[in-house]
């Protein structure tokens, strides 16, 4: 499903019939599919929300700066849009960052934050941190297409039927945004906050990521 809000066309799709919301959001170079295991299990309990945030799947890539503050009010308008007043909010890699900035931005809203393999850091690195920082990452991607990496390689005949499902979702994404520096020099998704500065906010203790994932 596709709607417009804070100026882009946003995609994204809701399960379950019943119950209360969670909104899943994915992390840099994946989009909403990556979420099909957990959709499967939480939607017999919950209503659940999962979205395209910008540059990623079926939703617009506007030339703006990729900031966290812009990709947190993307967020804020769609649950205005759907009406959700109250969600558990679980964001998976970079989609960490955004779930910290938008449970300290709306704790009326977040009703239980989960942080799922993603490096949150307590404060925002250095210039020069975050320049060493994305020199690696490009270093490591650089290898990776020079070797071979199975979700941009052309044989589908070595891949699981679940690998050749991830590489279509990967390959949905707009190619130009991997090398959109201004979104991608957010470098660890860092984040300065205290746990006392969302007092209304449970926290889980542990949350494995895999087909098998659950709520604690």
């Amino acid at each position: 499903m596709k709607t417009k809000v804070n100026g882009i066309t946003i995609n994204y799709e809701t399960y379950g019939d019943s119950g209360k919301w969670i909104t899943l959001v994915h992390g840099a170079q994946d989009n909403l599919n990556v979420w099909w295991n957990q959709v499967a299990l939480f939607s017999k309990k919950y209503r659940v929300l999962a979205i395209d945030w910008r540059g990623h799947g079926d939703t617009e890539t506007p030339a703006l700066d990729y900031k966290f503050e812009i990709l947190v009010q993307d967020l804020y308008e769609l649950w205005q849009h759907l009406g959700i007043k109250q969600t558990y909010l679980n964001g998976h890699s970079m989609g960490g960052g955004i779930v910290i900035r938008a449970a300290l931005a709306y704790p009326e809203i977040v009703k239980a934050l989960i942080i799922t393999n993603s490096g949150v850091a307590a404060r925002a690195p250095s210039k020069e941190e975050n320049e060493r920082l994305m020199a690696e990452r490009r270093q490591r991607w650089d290898y990776l297409e020079r070797v071979g990496f199975w979700p941009y390689d052309d044989d589908d005949s070595k891949l699981s039927p679940a690998e050749r499902m991830y590489k279509a979702m990967k390959l949905r994404n707009d190619p130009e945004i991997r090398e959109n520096d201004t979104y991608a020099g957010q470098g660890r998704h860092s984040a300065r906050y205290q746990r006392d500065e969302m007092p209304h906010t449970h926290y889980i203790r542990r949350i494995r990521w895999s087909g098998r994932t659950r709520c604690r």
